[in-house]
């Protein structure tokens, strides 16, 4: 077995996945480290929420194309290989979660899981979507839309394995129980607030006073 293609396929979308756009982006245009503030994630929500739009629209864009870049090349490279594709999808949402360049403290892998996803299997991501959406639209809650995502995505798979299993192989079911584990292993934290009702909404700003700095009078 030629192990070199899944050698490239592991180590690249790991690499590719430690990419901190969010923190660069807070970095290079506001001097100031995301992970101080709010959440303490990279991940474009803690962006918009510290940053504004412009930067979080910044992070999800380079977020989604290095999602998608690692798929791609997996299905380039091995294109007869569903475990290599799986690989990939995997691999850059660990390097999200703990990248390699920053000290190992990235995102949840939300936003890059998503967009593997999409190119593994197109109409889940787009069932994703859609149920994301409606979630937002309801409670503002973008950590509740992530984690029932996640939670539904292996259903998903497994229902689209039995129905086009050509397209969907088992391969593709392991991805979404695993993917789908990482991310609501990353939301401990939201899944408590949520319980106690403290969780932030989609819209409120994260304190960017500097940390351990005092808070100005009333």
């Amino acid at each position: 077995m030629n192990w070199v293609p899944w050698v490239i396929v592991g180590v690249t979308s790991y690499v590719l996945g430690s990419i901190p756009s969010g923190l660069w982006i807070g970095r290079l245009f506001f001097g100031i480290d995301v992970r101080d503030y709010g959440s303490k994630r990279t991940g474009a929500t803690n962006v918009l929420r510290t940053m504004g739009k412009g930067a979080a629209a910044g992070a999800t864009a380079a977020d989604v194309l290095k999602a998608v870049a690692a798929v791609v090349l997996a299905r380039w490279l091995m294109p007869a290989q569903p475990w290599a594709h799986v690989l990939a999808a995997i691999g850059v949402a660990v390097g999200h979660n703990w990248p390699v360049f920053v000290g190992f403290r990235g995102g949840r892998g939300v936003l890059v899981s998503f967009a593997a996803t999409a190119v593994l299997y197109w109409p889940i991501f787009v069932a994703l979507l859609l149920l994301g959406i409606v979630i937002l639209w309801r409670t503002r809650y973008v950590s509740l839309g992530s984690v029932l995502g996640a939670a539904l995505a292996p259903v998903l798979f497994l229902a689209a394995h039995f129905n086009t299993p050509d397209e969907v192989p088992w391969p593709y079911v392991l991805y979404a129980l695993v993917g789908g584990a990482l991310i609501v292993a990353a939301h401990k934290d939201n899944i408590d607030r949520l319980r106690q009702g403290t969780e932030r909404k989609l819209g409120e700003s994260a304190n960017r006073e500097p940390p351990g700095a005092a808070s100005p009078a009333a």
